[in-house]
């Protein structure tokens, strides 16, 4: 899930030079991180460098924005071409689909067909961004009603 800086920021400014993205800059009021820039630190640091010098502990997980490791580490190639040719996982991550699916069963059901015919997937690993478990899990199970 990408990160993001919550109501509760003191603009101490100790969190944007420790950004290797340059994702985070002054706001009006708070600092804020641009989520198309973001890596969570994937391909950096084994932590997120901005929750790490955060002294009021403010730069959180964005539950309505989650991505999987292999987007960030995709990012990650994409804003650092030389560091980033170096990574272990780098190969990996150029082989694998980003292709986020969003709608009703009756929308992602064919778009999901579609994934799986483009790549010869005989398997799909499948989330649902919900902050309630409950809806999760009923996101999935409609899913799995439709296929």
């Amino acid at each position: 899930m990408a990160t993001h800086i919550t109501e509760d920021c003191i603009n101490c400014g100790a969190c944007e030079p420790e950004c290797p993205n340059e994702a985070i800059s002054e706001g009006d009021e708070i600092y804020v991180i641009d989520p198309t820039l973001c890596t969570e630190c994937v391909g950096f640091y084994d932590h997120e460098a901005c929750q790490a010098v955060c002294p009021v502990e403010c730069c959180l997980p964005d539950e309505n924005n989650e991505e999987d490791e292999a987007t960030l580490i995709a990012r990650a190639l994409k804003l650092h071409p030389d560091d980033a040719a170096a990574h272990p996982d780098a190969d990996a991550a150029r082989r694998l689909p980003t292709n986020r699916i969003v709608g009703a069963p009756v929308t992602a059901v064919p778009m999901l067909r579609e994934l799986v015919a483009a790549t010869g997937a005989d398997e799909l690993m499948v989330t649902a961004v919900a902050f309630h478990r409950e809806a999760r899990i009923r996101s999935l199970e409609l899913l799995a009603a439709n296929w």
